[in-house]
């Protein structure tokens, strides 16, 4: 073999090897589809998730109703199998100060494995000059039976996305408890 034939087999050896990889690097691209992660479109919500113990606080924040009030709005979700009551929620600055909250009704039914929806009807409102949007705040639950949910919450601005949460509470007399096993309570 004269030196002319090796350098030109050594040369499609190199060509073939750098086109297979180059191959390889564009189809494996292509095994995710169009249905890849990073081609769905995903708006994540300003509030905070704590899915752990028996209930789960879902989407939890705080919208400031401008005039020194606020109003906490969550879902709250039993996963014991044995429903529970909301009988506490406290509110402080991250500074550890404590702002004043108003719960009604109180206590408020938990069915097990039903999504309870507070913030339509201010059930939870927070009063106080110690926070405003662009804030965080400590939320503190207590549950008759799961142990406390402990987290920092965002307060955001009260804008169109937040009309369906409630600025005041409603003046009308109290909502007897949700009967369990039915639809998903809406609670306040």
């Amino acid at each position: 073999m004269s030196l002319r034939e090796a350098l030109r087999r050594r040369r499609s050896t190199v060509s073939a090897g750098i086109v297979g990889a180059g191959a390889g690097l564009l189809l494996t691209g292509c095994g995710t589809g169009f249905g890849a992660q990073t081609q769905q479109v995903y708006d994540a919500g300003e509030g905070v998730n704590v899915r752990a113990g028996d209930v789960w606080a879902l989407n939890a924040l705080v919208v400031d109703n401008g005039d020194g009030s606020g109003t906490l709005s969550v879902s709250l979700l039993d996963k014991s199998g044995d429903g529970d009551e909301l009988v506490g929620v406290e509110v402080t600055t991250v500074a550890d100060e404590p702002i004043e909250v108003a719960q009604t009704p109180q206590p408020l039914v938990l069915c097990a494995d039903q999504l309870a929806i507070l913030g339509t009807t201010a059930a939870v409102t927070l009063e106080g000059d110690s926070f405003a949007a662009g804030y965080n705040v400590t939320l503190s639950m207590t549950f008759r039976d799961a142990e406390p949910v402990r987290v920092q919450v965002p307060v955001v601005e009260r804008t169109d996305v937040y009309d369906s949460v409630a600025a005041i509470p409603a003046e009308s007399p109290q909502r007897p408890a949700p009967e369990c096993g039915s639809a998903s309570p809406t609670l306040g």
